[in-house]
């Protein structure tokens, strides 16, 4: 019995063989939720495929003087033998740390 896998990536993976197809953009499918029958030039086999699309967004904040984007100057900084990456808006002096970038040294 042939194994069947599912494939969730960025290409189109055939689940059968593993084959990928590096040019998924120019496969016909253009709408979330489209799909098509595809048939695998390595092993031959059909298989199904769904377009999934997901669309992701970045939100930044204003500066508080005068409503437009924060002019940010970058720095590390160094409290309590920690590390981490800071940033200073020059014109609202308001100033963000980067947690994630918090190293003990």
């Amino acid at each position: 019995m042939c194994e069947i896998r599912k494939f969730q990536e960025g290409e189109i993976t055939c689940p059968y063989c593993g084959w990928k197809d590096t040019d998924s953009w120019e496969s016909g499918l253009n709408n979330d939720g489209d799909s098509d029958e595809f048939e695998c030039p390595e092993c031959n086999k059909k298989f199904n495929v769904i377009m999934n699309i997901e669309t992701t967004y970045t939100t930044t904040g204003l500066c508080k003087e005068n409503k437009v984007k924060h002019n940010w100057e970058y720095f590390d900084h160094t409290t309590d033998g920690k590390r981490c990456k800071g940033r200073k808006c020059l014109t609202c002096n308001e100033y963000k740390f980067d947690k994630e970038t918090i190293v003990k040294e």
